[in-house]
Order: C-alpha cells, then sequence, then structure tokens
C-alpha cells in the first residue's frame, strides 16, 4: 500500500437491491465520481445511462454513467 491510500470494505448494489456485493475500495477525497471496473457493473446489472469521455491522469477514457447503491 502507497501512502496515503485508504482502502475500505464497502457494500456496492444494484438499485433494487436484488443483487449486492461486498468489494475492497479506494477512497480518494478528490474524486467528483465513483468508478467500478466495467466487469463488476455487469455483475451488478447497473442500468446504463450514457456513455462520455474524461480526461484522466492516463489520458483520455470512455466511460458509461450509471448508479448503484453504495
Amino acid at each position: 500500500m502507497a501512502m496515503g491510500e485508504v482502502w475500505v470494505r464497502a457494500r456496492i448494489g444494484s438499485l433494487d437491491g436484488s443483487v449486492i456485493k461486498d468489494v475492497d475500495a479506494l477512497v480518494y477525497t478528490g474524486a467528483t465520481d465513483t468508478a467500478v471496473p466495467r466487469e463488476l457493473a455487469d455483475e451488478l446489472k447497473l442500468p446504463m445511462f450514457y456513455r462520455d469521455v474524461a480526461e484522466t491522469a492516463r489520458g483520455e477514457v470512455e466511460y458509461v454513467a450509471s448508479a448503484a447503491l453504495i
């Protein structure tokens, strides 16, 4: 673990609560959004609202906006 990283055990689930999973999550206080791997979003059956592009330290990345219970 790098200095300054904070990890927590979190519970994330579909909006209707039918699929829930416990995950290890990195807490980043400067974030404006929460991100999960596509595989987890698919497993949780999260709805896809729209696709967009975001600028990251690694360059532009495409993402899908969704919603979940955390």
